[in-house]
């Protein structure tokens, strides 16, 4: 063998989130499926060993699972870098994946990725063919003007994945081999038709479906109107029931509404009465306590005039204490005055007696 089969040769799955890249390399790696499976992020990787018994060979795999969202679009370049294969996943009932598919991901495959890389086209879910929006002939006659393999896929079916990357297998082997395309091509037309008639078989149930429910339908209306028509000769005698006892509760109601107005009347005089009543005691209260209101008036005035007629007495009695203890501490003052100059006139007294002593003694000295 070459060192390109014993080595791990890189496949990488690409295409818009959505399309079931994850659900194909699950099923073709492991051979399970899972329904909504969690979105990839960034990138997945597995390895699987295929058999090509055509070329009666062996291949090594490194697939790598990419994600499909828009944050991850950038890292294009990192996912076709080594890639050996590509294969480029669209969903047969989503255009717009269809063409994502040719105006970006083969766009950056061709930018990024070897020029001899080998390419691959799965048109997946092909199991919601009765929704086909991507018809097979134009898919696959793109698939044919870059040179790319094709095939139709369904990761719940299990179908188209293997035999796809199988053709792959050999054109990356053997890039010579010879390829039966025209019986794929008539295989393809042959489902096609098939399809087609399916359709149209589809279509032809749906007629006798409808043809039959308007029948049904029909004959439902028909019992509606009679069922109608009974509902409404019943409703005519209720009417006429209810008009009677219409009359009848009116009549009632009259002689009813005739005696609540008297009763009506007679509570009205009642509580005219007692209004008046009412009113008078009011006016009788409110004289009173106008009574009473002067009066206590009248209390708080004296009390404050006693209290100011206290407070003067008070007053003048104080003042004249006051003048009192003036007048004795006047007094007391005179008297000390009096008690000092009598002091004074006394010192003075002994002070001429001592002077008068001393000159007699001088005189006496004198003589001697």
């Amino acid at each position: 063998m070459s060192d390109s089969e014993e080595s791990a040769n890189k496949l990488v799955v690409v295409g818009d989130m959505g399309v079931g890249k994850t659900c194909i390399i699950s099923r073709f790696i492991n051979g399970t499926f899972t329904l909504n499976p969690v979105s990839t992020v960034g990138a997945n990787y597995s390895r699987k060993i295929i058999d090509v018994p055509e070329l009666d060979k062996e291949l090594i795999l490194d697939i790598w699972d990419t994600a499909g969202q828009e944050q991850y679009k950038s890292l294009a370049k990192i996912f076709f870098q080594g890639a050996k294969l590509a294969i480029l996943v669209y969903d047969i009932t989503r255009k717009e994946s269809f063409d994502s598919m040719k105006d970006y991901w083969y766009k950056k495959l061709k930018e990024f990725a070897e020029q001899d890389i080998v390419i691959g086209i799965a048109g997946n879910k092909s199991d919601l063919y009765l929704n086909e929006a991507v018809p097979e002939k134009e898919a696959r006659n793109y698939a044919k003007s870059i040179g790319a393999a094709f095939g139709l896929t369904s990761a719940m079916n299990n179908s188209g994945i293997e035999d796809l990357i199988n053709t792959m297998g050999i054109k990356f082997l053997d890039p010579n081999y010879v390829i039966n395309e025209s019986e794929e091509e008539s295989k393809s037309e042959e489902k096609s038709e098939q399809k087609t008639e399916e359709k149209e078989e589809e279509k032809k149930e749906k007629k006798e479906d409808k043809k039959e429910e308007k029948k049904r339908e029909k004959e439902e209306k028909r019992r509606e109107k009679e069922e109608k028509k009974r509902e409404k000769e019943e409703r005519k005698r209720e009417k006429k029931e209810e008009k009677r006892q219409k009359k009848e509760e009116k009549r009632r109601e009259k002689e009813l509404k005739k005696q609540e107005k008297e009763e009506k009347k007679q509570e009205k005089e009642e509580k005219k009465q007692e209004k008046e009543e009412k009113k008078e005691e009011k006016k009788e209260e409110k004289e009173e306590k106008k009574e009473e209101k002067e009066e206590k008036i009248e209390e708080k005035e004296e009390k404050i005039e006693e209290k100011i007629e206290e407070k003067m007495e008070e007053k003048k009695e104080e003042k004249k204490e006051e003048k009192e203890e003036k007048k004795h501490e006047k007094e007391e003052k005179k008297h000390e005055k009096k008690e000092k100059k009598e002091e004074k006139q006394e010192k003075k007294e002994e002070n001429k007696k001592i002077k008068l002593g001393g000159k007699k003694k001088k005189t006496k000295k004198g003589f001697c």
